[in-house]
């Protein structure tokens, strides 16, 4: 029988049976999926399976149902995937073995699913929709992370999300390294006006001294700073970067980078916690999909043998 998990809300870490046809979710307790989020309606959603196929109905619910960034038109049915976020009220469930596996960690990392209080942690997924567009993004880039795409691949689509959310950054990288050699293997880039983008895609000492160092750089204002990086920076014309090491569990891979060139840009805390964990979960997805990638190569190299 398929499974719905509860990935992040007051209910994180439970799962309940889907059953072959209908299945009603919501708040009362007469409903097949009883969720406790008090932002949830009494009956939000509509489940409908089948044959191993999800099809998902808002049914009016007061704060929305969130799938692929977008809010879903109450009353219309759309199919969904497994292992994709849907966002309910406060809660984010997904259905289908491995999504509990593979987005709670991430969405935990980026300070989505749990925070500090009074009673031990209180749990969020939104609040509200003045936070609406960090939430699309948030799930966009979930589901970037749960599909089968090359690095490259990934690696593109999560820039295209950075730059959607972060509006006053002109540039942002993705600098990968040789972790023994500390060279450089791969720069995958994005800027938010391309036809303006300048040969340099990235400021190579603040990158260097990141991975060095293996801890972020943040200036929003160069201008007020007075060092030897600050006077680099000047001189390239920076106003304002963040930079955060793709560190792995054993190694550096390489740097997360982004800048402003038109003007300050005050990175506010949840900014930078945010790119915090898309570095720190990207480091580990890179690691997950090279080492794949080397025990391919030595399937076929034994298949070759026999």
């Amino acid at each position: 029988m398929s499974k719905l998990y509860v990935l992040s809300g007051l209910d994180m870490g439970r799962s309940f049976d889907i059953k072959e046809g209908s299945n009603y979710l919501g708040r009362s307790p007469f409903n097949d999926i009883e969720i406790t989020d008090p932002t949830v309606s009494k009956t939000h959603l509509f489940i409908d399976q089948r044959k191993g196929r999800y099809f998902i109905t808002d049914l009016g619910s007061r704060n929305g149902t969130l799938l692929n960034g977008t809010y879903l038109n109450p009353g219309v049915e759309t199919k969904v995937e497994e292992r994709v976020p849907i966002a309910i009220g406060m809660t984010v469930i997904g259905l289908g073995e491995g999504c509990f596996e593979l987005l709670t960690p991430f969405l935990d990392s980026i300070g989505l699913t749990r925070e500090s209080g009074q009673n031990g942690g209180i749990f969020m997924a939104h609040q509200g929709r003045t936070k609406q567009k960090t939430l699309q993004i948030l799930h966009r880039i979930s589901h970037v992370i749960a599909q089968d795409l090359s690095i490259e691949e990934t690696l593109q689509k999560i820039l295209d999300h950075i730059l959607d959310l972060l509006k006053k950054i002109d540039r942002c990288s993705f600098v990968l390294i040789e972790p023994e050699t500390r060279e450089v293997t791969k720069i995958i880039s994005k800027a938010s006006s391309p036809g303006s983008q300048p040969s340099l895609l990235y400021c190579d000492d603040v990158v260097k001294r990141v991975i060095q160092e293996g801890r972020p750089i943040v200036i929003s204002d160069v201008q007020s700073e007075k060092d030897e990086l600050s006077d680099t920076l000047k001189l390239l014309r920076i106003q304002a970067v963040l930079c955060l090491p793709l560190s792995g569990k054993f190694e550096t891979l390489g740097a997360l980078y982004m800048d402003s060139l038109g003007g300050s840009y005050s990175f506010r805390p949840e900014d930078v916690r945010l790119c915090e964990g898309l570095a720190e979960k990207t480091a580990l997805l890179i690691q997950y999909k090279r080492f794949s990638s080397e025990l391919s190569k030595i399937a076929e190299s034994l298949a070759s043998v026999d």
